[in-house]
Order: C-alpha cells, then structure tokens, then sequence
C-alpha cells in the first residue's frame, strides 16, 4: 500500500477517516495519471478532474476529446518505440565487447554464470522447469520466479523466441544470463509493466528438461 505523505499536506485538514480516503483516492489516482500521462499538463487535467468530478459541462466534445487521446497515444507509443529501440541497439553493441558475452547470428546475447552437469539440451517440443529472473534495461523486474520462490514449468513453444533460442543451447543445470533483443521478445507491443520496444535480460537457470509427449510415448 502506498504510503501517505502527510508532511507534504500540512494545509490540508486530514483528521477524519473520509479527509483521510480522500487524500488517499487523490494519491491514487495522481500516481496512475504520472504513470500514464507524466507528460501532460497538470493544471488542465486538475481541472478535467474536477468538470469530471462536478459534472460540468465538459470544456470539448467527447468525439474531439477521443480522438485527441487516440493522437497523444499514438505519438506517445511511437516516441517510445524509437527511444526504446535506440537503447537496445546502444546496448547491444556495448554489451557484445564485454567478456564472456556471445553474440548470436539473430541478435540474442549470453553470458554463461554457471555451467552445469547435465547433457540433455531441450527442443523446442521440450517441457523446462527453470528459475528465472527478468528485468528491463533500467533494473526493474517484470517477471520473476525467483522473487516468487519456486520455479516455473512450461512448454519450450509457448515462450519469446529469444527464449526459444537460447534455451536450446542451455543443458540442464546451466545458469545463463540472456539479452533478448526486443525482436525476439515482444516487439513494438507493450505488454503490461514491459514497455514496447524493450530489450529483456533474463537469468534462467535449467533445472530440467522433459520430452515431448510424443517422446514419451515412443519410449524415449
């Protein structure tokens, strides 16, 4: 839960419960529009707030308030796949020079922290049982089984292609630290905290590798 800084209120008379939700709500909702649209305006939306909260009559027609936000969200999404993607390739480059880093013909880049005992490597039909831990350029985790405390199991197919890839190369009991350029992970789409355009780094350690169904049955 967010915490409530109430030294930055001091004018504010924040005794009862409902100043108190109130204060809270506004802080909510202030941290989602940062979020969301930082960029903008804080003095218009202060008062898109309010003829929202009062029901005045809206400053613009809907239509034109629609489409201006369909505008701001396509140039904002463009900006940020070119920033993004800019990043990536500066990273990339600087990143290929250090030890121990391999550069992969598709762009994916490794660096082996631990080598394993194991001799089977998955296919792409495989099942793994992997702990891992992603995280965008800037350090923040997107995705960790790590921080959840157990490993994850699934199908080699149903992952980002730079996983694909470089799990192929990994054996079971391997630790590889991966760079997945955006190309081989979500492309130009944003998905959830996973801003478009993003280059991931991974640590995936294999824990084990499990045969296809159709291995299995054949005795495999």
């Amino acid at each position: 839960m967010l915490a409530i800084p109430l030294a930055h209120a001091a004018d504010l008379k924040l005794d009862t419960d409902e100043q108190k939700a109130a204060y809270f709500a506004g802080m909510q909702i202030g941290a989602g529009l940062q979020r969301d649209v930082g960029d903008l305006d804080i003095e218009i939306i202060k008062k898109g707030l309010t003829d929202g909260f009062k029901k005045n009559k809206p400053a613009i027609s809907e239509d034109a308030a629609n489409q201006a936000m369909i505008n701001y969200q396509q140039k904002r999404q463009s900006e940020m796949i070119a920033r993004n993607g800019a990043a990536a390739k500066k990273f990339l480059l600087e990143n290929a020079k250090k030890p121990g880093v391999v550069s992969l013909p598709s762009g994916l880049q490794y660096q082996v922290l631990k080598a394993g005992n194991g001799s089977v490597s998955p296919q792409r039909s495989s099942s793994v049982k992997v702990n891992y831990h992603g995280t965008l350029l800037d350090g923040t985790v997107f995705d960790s089984s790590a921080q959840r405390g157990a490993p994850a199991t699934f199908g080699l197919g149903q992952v980002i292609p730079g996983w694909v890839e470089g799990l192929q190369l990994m054996k079971a009991g391997d630790k590889w630290k991966l760079f997945v350029p955006p190309e081989l992970a979500y492309g130009n789409r944003a998905l959830g905290p996973i801003p478009p355009a993003s280059l991931l780094v991974f640590e995936v350690e294999l824990l084990e590798v499990m045969p296809a169904a159709a291995d299995k049955a054949a005795g495999k």
